[in-house]
């Protein structure tokens, strides 16, 4: 019978090891200060910081909470969640609700949720999504597929992981299996100017972890074993089982890919096609263009980004032109500030291109209008 009582109590133990090495833990760590979107620049503080401690294991799950966001343009805006180590860099949000104005909601991002952030909705209440970006298509047809994010951000943007529909990456597929003990980041960036907002209390990360192991289920064990099993058999069961949580990843810490965002997508656009059309035309031939230029109905009601270089310093700038007020918005690359002007009429199809000849590329904007055009 004692030795029956031994080996009971032995795979006691180890049920009891076997269940802590495997039991997951959860916890909720948060930075409540306020979050200011600025008009057309970084958010302030940025970024701002979530520090992680005391979880042992790996990420398993993963979300990230906004308490209180409110903005007047919410396409306008993108956020990246990076790491610890700085090496994992998630967009969480970009490109999202060109008719989007939240007023104060909560929005957990969740790769459970139903649905991504929705982009032509009126309304965003307050409820779980998944993270969304969705590619940027310029002006003048072009798309992007990345979001730039100014320095103390790790770079290249092309290095940045992106969700659907843009991408196919998930919260836990880029942090699933990593230590999650140490300092979190979230960038937040409005692209362009006439809107701006908050995050009024901050956000929350709530990440599970597994397979760490704790020894507290071990007090449980002892009345058992000690009135039937002889002394020889204790001291082999304790110390097997702590010296497994080792967070050796820290070091890899190297972001030495520099920038290789070169863009020597140089615009080739020469206006060749000088109007070699001589002044014997009759004005009859004039009726029979206008029908192939009209823009198609309902094509270009919202504001995008062009990459076009308007300062003459050999990098795309990212500029926007927004029919609503027929404002034309740039963000020049040479020191990141931003101008606007206000030209055209409403209806003005935007044709971008170099037309004094000064090698600087994009310097001017033309609007073609049906019965005339203009530069």
């Amino acid at each position: 019978m004692k030795v029956l009582s031994f080996f009971n109590s032995l795979i006691l133990i180890l049920a009891v090891f076997t269940v802590a090495a495997f039991a997951q833990t959860t916890g909720t760590f948060e930075n409540t200060a306020r979050i200011t979107i600025n008009d057309a620049a970084t958010a302030t503080p940025y970024p701002s910081n979530v520090t992680v401690s005391g979880l042992t294991g790996t990420v398993t799950d993963i979300n990230i909470r906004l308490n209180g966001l409110s903005h007047t343009f919410l396409s306008d805006v993108a956020m990246l969640l990076v790491a610890p180590d700085t090496n994992r860099r998630f967009i969480l949000l970009s490109d999202c609700g060109d008719d989007l104005a939240p007023v104060n909601i909560t929005v957990t991002f969740d790769d459970q949720a139903t649905g991504l952030v929705p982009c032509d909705a009126t309304s965003l209440p307050t409820g779980s999504y998944r993270p969304t970006s969705r590619p940027f298509v310029a002006q003048d047809g072009t798309i992007d597929l990345t979001d730039p994010f100014p320095t103390p951000a790790p770079q290249p943007a092309t290095s940045y992981s992106q969700p659907a529909p843009t991408g196919s990456a998930t919260l836990n597929g880029t942090f699933g299996g990593t230590n999650p003990n140490g300092v979190w980041s979230l960038y937040v960036i409005d692209y362009f100017q006439g809107d701006s907002g908050s995050i009024s209390g901050g956000y929350s990360l709530i990440i599970t972890t597994s397979g760490g192991g704790t020894p507290t289920p071990t007090p449980t064990v002892t009345p058992t074993v000690t009135p039937t099993v002889t002394p020889t058999v204790t001291p082999t069961v304790t110390p097997t089982v702590t010296p497994t949580v080792t967070p050796t990843v820290t070091p890899t810490v190297t972001p030495t890919v520099t920038p290789t965002v070169t863009p020597t997508v140089t615009p080739t656009v020469t206006p060749t096609v000088t109007p070699t059309v001589t002044p014997t035309v009759t004005p009859t031939v004039t009726p029979t263009v206008t029908p192939t230029v009209t823009p198609t109905p309902g094509v270009t009601p919202t504001p995008r980004r062009v990459v076009l270089d308007f300062d003459g310093d050999g990098r795309s700038d990212y500029a926007v032109f927004r029919p609503s007020n027929n404002t034309w918005f740039v963000r020049r690359s040479s020191n990141n500030s931003f101008f606007g002007v206000q030209f055209g009429l409403s209806g003005d199809i935007l044709t971008p291109g170099d037309y004094d000849g000064d090698g600087n590329r994009f310097t001017v904007v033309f609007f073609y209008r049906p019965t005339l055009h203009f530069s």
